[in-house]
């Protein structure tokens, strides 16, 4: 009997999809992890050196990117490759920060722009505060499927000419958020969670907190949140990324 439970453990965890973690702050996902592994994923992280030294085999049923520093040239060409030939890649936090300035396609592959500190229109800005997240997609899959809101926020979609409206939300208390993450590929982006902050330079609103894209035979996803590892101890966030490894094209 005990050898048939340790026989179905490891079936279990060779049949376990893999999920690929490239980045270069390990601790802050540990968290994450071990929700992934309770949900029948395998969870595996790599700092870009291993990324690159791994053996040869089949393609990871996901990936995701959580590198704040120097993202290398191979990793970046991989990471594109990997999505555009059907892969799913989900960028965390800082993966499209200002850092990625340095890097000459991982932006307009994302259909995003950053501009420096110093521009007079829409400069990069980091801020920080509660940060409130706002489903912009009720109904939608990743949004929703198992995702518990313990409040709802007003809040005024900051693309223009709409109105305020209550909508279902959570908090990140004293973290990190991101400012004019600009679009470049017009509405080619489904947004499905924007933020609201109010810190100490003002009270900011912008539709920038989760979206998706189509690449080719590929799928993009990006989420704003993560900078602390108890960021993904909420268990809406945490839910949500699970669902974006679930869902599939059409599944609302």
């Amino acid at each position: 009997m005990v050898a048939l439970l340790l026989l179905l453990t490891c079936w279990l965890a060779w049949a376990a999809p893999e999920v690929l973690v490239v980045g270069d702050e390990e601790k802050p996902l540990a968290a994450l992890g071990a929700f992934l592994g309770k949900h029948g994923h395998s969870f595996r992280y790599l700092d870009q050196a291993g990324y690159r030294a791994r053996k040869p085999g089949p393609a990871p049923a996901a990936m995701m990117m959580y590198v704040h520093n120097t993202l290398d040239d191979d990793t970046e060409a991989a990471l594109i490759s990997y999505t555009r030939q059907g892969g799913r890649l989900i960028i965390l936090h800082h993966g499209l920060a200002s850092a990625r300035m340095r890097n000459k396609e991982i932006l307009p592959f994302a259909g995003m722009v950053l501009m420096p500190r110093d521009s007079t229109a829409h400069p990069w800005k980091v801020i920080w505060g509660d940060v409130e997240i706002v489903n912009l997609r009720p109904g939608h899959y990743v949004t929703s499927h198992n995702v518990r809101y313990d409040r709802t926020i007003a809040y005024t979609p900051s693309e223009g000419l709409s109105v305020e409206k209550r909508l279902p939300g959570f908090v990140l208390p004293d973290t990190e958020a991101y400012l004019n993450q600009l679009f470049s590929d017009a509405r080619s982006k489904t947004v499905l969670l924007g933020f609201t902050c109010q810190c100490k330079e003002g009270t900011y609103t912008q539709d920038r907190a989760g979206w998706y894209l189509p690449v080719e035979k590929g799928h993009l996803f990006y989420f704003q949140q993560g900078h602390h590892a108890r960021d993904f101890d909420n268990p809406s966030f945490r839910q949500i990324i699970l669902n974006s490894l679930n869902w599939q094209p059409g599944q609302e």
